[in-house]
Formats: structure tokens, C-alpha cells, sequence
């Protein structure tokens, strides 16, 4: 599954399973209800949300990365934007509005909140179906160094290491300078 993996589907299900709770609870006048849902679905959002932003950059080629930061935030923005849309001006005018047919219909305000729990379990396959996180896992390792404090002393070393070579001498900086990993980073950046 990867390490991400695990976080972003078990987050995902919490909160499609507790979402649709929220208009329930409202729809009965529970304010607890509806505060504890809230505050779970918020919870597992994070759970979720995070692990999945922190999947683009490994997905992403390094010039690509910032544009892809932007579509993930304008798609964030454009969800919550509809939702409120169909929320508030569709639903919840004609929930609360006596007299109209629908005053007080538990399903008005509850469609789009399955709507959008049903999107999430959707969202959620698709990344689990599509994204092989091992497999990119398996790719990264090129560019894995051990990092240890002699790869710290010795990196920092490494570039004052024009100026004065007698620190450059020193066994760990040697042994962690003729590190293949090392090399082929070193050659990238440089």
C-alpha cells in the first residue's frame, strides 16, 4: 500500500461514512450530533487531505511541481465553492422556507451531502487504482542518500572543501564522496 496509502483511504472512508450524519443531525435538532460530526469529518479530512497533497511531488516532475500545487488548491477551492452553491441557494432554501413542498424534507439537505461522500469514496479508488505508490517508492530510491550526521558534516565540508582540502581528507567525507548515490546527486545538481 505504501505509506501514504493507508492514511489516505481509511481517512477517506471516516469521512464519507460520517458525512451524510451531519444534515441528519441537524434535520433532528441535535446540535451535538452535528458538532461531533463535524469535528470528525474535519479530523479524518486532515488525515486524508494531507497524505494526498504530499503524494504530488513524487508523482510530479520537479518543473511541473507548481503548477500542479495550483490545480490541486483551484480544484480545493472549486469543490467547496459548488458545494456551498448547491448547499446553500439549492437545498437549504427550500428546507427551511414554509409553506414550499419540500419544508422540513430530511432528503433536500441530505442528496448533497451523499453526493459528496460518494465522490470521495470515488476520489479515493481512483487515486488507490491508478497510483502505485510502492512502485514510485522503488523509483526514488536513485535518489536516496543514508542520511546520517557524517553525511551532514561532510556535505557541508564538500562545498568549503574548494577553499580548504584538509577536512576534505578525512575518512566518513571519503567514504560518503565515493558513495554512488552521492556521485550521481552531486552530478545532477552541480
Amino acid at each position: 500500500l505504501g505509506k501514504r496509502m493507508p492514511y489516505i483511504l481509511v481517512g477517506t472512508f471516516i469521512c464519507a461514512v460520517t458525512f451524510p450524519f451531519i444534515p441528519l443531525a441537524m434535520h433532528y435538532n441535535n446540535i451535538a450530533g452535528v458538532l461531533a460530526c463535524m469535528f470528525i469529518v474535519v479530523v479524518f479530512a486532515m488525515v486524508y487531505r494531507n497524505p494526498a497533497v504530499a503524494l504530488m511531488p513524487d508523482i510530479t516532475p520537479k518543473p511541473l511541481r507548481s503548477k500542479a500545487n495550483g490545480i490541486i488548491n483551484i480544484m480545493g477551492y472549486f469543490g467547496g465553492a459548488c458545494a456551498t452553491f448547491l448547499g446553500v441557494f439549492l437545498s437549504a432554501n427550500s428546507y427551511f422556507k414554509e409553506g414550499h413542498k419540500n419544508y422540513h424534507n430530511v432528503w433536500i439537505i441530505e442528496v448533497p451531502f451523499l453526493v459528496g461522500s460518494i465522490l470521495m469514496v470515488i476520489s479515493a479508488l481512483v487515486l488507490f487504482f491508478l497510483i502505485k505508490e510502492n512502485k514510485i517508492e522503488e523509483e526514488m530510491k536513485f535518489f536516496r542518500i543514508p542520511i546520517t550526521i557524517e553525511y551532514f558534516f561532510c556535505t557541508s565540508i564538500y562545498s568549503f572543501s574548494f577553499f580548504n582540502s584538509k577536512y576534505g581528507d578525512s575518512f566518513w567525507c571519503k567514504k560518503i564522496f565515493q558513495n554512488e548515490n552521492f556521485q550521481k546527486i552531486r552530478d545532477k545538481v552541480l
